[in-house]
């Protein structure tokens, strides 16, 4: 159990930690604190006697009970394993659906990826009370809890805990430092096994297996932090649609018919998010492998004002597009993301007087990085000396890095 403990050491020592965690580590406390008393021979239990559970837990979205307000994401089943390490064994110690609270009402099941439906919430016997009432039943202060981006699940439940292990903290992407792995890759590389085949997540499956994948972190040799090379091959065949007007009553009419379009198929149905007011939808297209997801990006349509028609590359490299299929009424304005990495075999350095940076960069970077989506470019700059800076540019070859140097250059024009 000492491996485990130093996992829960690592994580509260992670970069990420007080921006995933602090916020709840001081609100959720009470919560705890507030929930019904462990049974006396559970809170006897020598302190010496750690135990292992995986927790998993699965959402619904949820608003006002007059269908208006703020959408916020509600508990609807929760789940608890208890690993046994002295005979490898998998215990399940609850698993529950949860009643949705009165004052709420249910907006989306989210039923593709949780698995809840309308049957489960009807019968459902337990409140969110209830669940924690059962967590402290189970789960002493001193056991390790463990999970996969824990960070929802604490969240849905307004409970804290203090001994975790957050496997997602110990997986990174070299050329994509800002993804979060998820437990199906996770499991892939540490397991080597394949699991929610079937769609919806089963939240006693994944806390099995994040329980697992803890396993492997803490046996592994050179320690427990995994780089990967690469983003997991599943990706690459992927085109995912952003920043699409989810208030639209024919959006999915329209999304289907451009994927038929494109030959691809739709395995989730649009995800919608609220910013300032205003829904916003998400949905990826699969393709049959990478090269038809990369010819299907070329073929839509580009938001000129926005980007060149070939697209652009974000900071990691990976080919984006801002798109605007105009033979929609009215017109479908969105950006498209890929995991498409371009070889940059193309380069141009270029110095000029420090006293230009800030004409050549534009407010904020603004300028530079408009020249950067209009001719598929990478801008970066770094100090020669006291008085000069050093800009290389590079781009899948030399003319593309040739149209952002002359557009660099000419501080006039606007861009």
């Amino acid at each position: 159990m000492t491996k485990f403990r130093e996992l829960v050491q690592l994580v509260k020592d992670h970069d990420s930690f007080e921006k995933l965690y602090g916020r709840m580590r001081e609100n959720f406390k009470k919560a705890s604190s507030t929930s019904p008393p462990r049974k006396k021979q559970q809170s006897a239990r020598d302190a010496g006697q750690i135990k292992l559970f995986g927790l998993d837990c699965e959402m619904i979205i949820t608003t006002d009970e007059d269908g208006g307000g703020d959408k916020e994401y509600s508990l609807a089943r929760a789940s608890l394993v208890e690993f046994l390490p002295e005979v490898e064994e998998f215990h399940t110690r609850f698993d529950v659906f949860v009643k949705v609270p009165e004052e709420r009402a249910v907006k989306d099941l989210l039923e593709h990826v949780s698995g809840v439906s309308e049957q489960h919430l009807q019968t459902a016997s337990h409140t969110l009370d209830d669940v924690i009432s059962l967590l402290e039943h189970h789960v002493s202060h001193h056991d390790i809890l463990v999970g996969h981006s824990l960070w929802s699940d604490f969240e849905a439940l307004k409970w804290w805990h203090d001994n975790f292990v957050d496997t997602s903290l110990f997986f990174s992407v070299a050329p994509a430092p800002r993804m979060t792995l998820g437990l199906k890759d996770a499991v892939i590389h540490a397991v080597g096994e394949m699991f929610q085949t079937g769609g919806a997540h089963d939240p006693v499956a994944d806390a099995k297996y994040a329980l697992k994948v803890a396993k492997f972190l803490a046996d592994r040799p050179g320690g427990p932090f995994v780089e990967l090379e690469d983003v997991p091959d599943r990706f690459k065949k992927t085109l995912t649609i952003v920043n699409l007007d989810a208030s639209r009553g024919d959006i999915n009419d329209i999304l289907e018919k451009i994927a038929v379009d494109c030959k691809a198929t739709i395995p989730k149905p649009m995800k919608v998010t609220t910013r300032n007011g205003v829904d916003y939808g998400s949905i990826t297209f699969e393709f049959e492998n990478e090269q038809a997801a990369v010819q299907a990006l070329q073929s839509f349509p580009a938001n000129t004002e926005v980007n060149g028609d070939g697209g652009y590359l974000d900071q990691s490299g990976f080919l984006k597009k801002a798109c605007a299929f105009k033979q929609f009424t009215p017109v479908i304005l969105c950006e498209v993301i890929s995991y498409h990495r371009v070889s940059l075999d193309g380069e141009i350095e270029w110095t000029c007087q420090r006293k230009r940076l800030g004409k050549l960069l534009g407010q904020k970077g603004e300028r530079v990085l408009r020249i950067q989506r209009m001719t598929g470019a990478q801008i970066s700059n770094k100090p020669k000396d006291d008085k000069h800076v050093v800009f290389t540019i590079r781009a899948s070859d030399r003319d593309k890095c040739e149209a952002a140097l002359k557009l660099l250059k000419d501080e006039n024009e606007t861009i």
